[in-house]
C-alpha cells in the first residue's frame, strides 16, 4: 500500500486519466507564511518548556 501522500500528488498534478486538482499550492500561498508563524511559535514555547524542565531536573542533581 502506498502512503497517503501519493494520492495528494496525484490530486496536486494529475495523471494521464484526470486533470490537476491543486490544493497544496494555494494553501501554501495562502496561509503558507501563517503556518509558519504558528509552527515558529509553538516551536519556541515548546523549546522553552524543555530548558526549564532540564534546569529543574539538574537541580535535583
Amino acid at each position: 500500500m502506498e502512503a497517503p501522500t501519493y494520492y495528494g500528488r496525484l490530486l496536486e498534478y494529475g495523471t494521464s486519466k484526470m486533470r490537476p486538482h491543486p490544493w497544496l499550492r494555494p494553501a501554501v500561498a495562502q496561509k503558507g507564511e501563517e503556518a509558519i508563524n504558528v509552527f515558529t511559535t509553538d516551536l519556541n514555547r515548546r523549546i522553552d518548556a524543555t530548558i526549564k524542565k532540564l534546569a529543574q531536573q539538574n537541580k535535583g542533581k
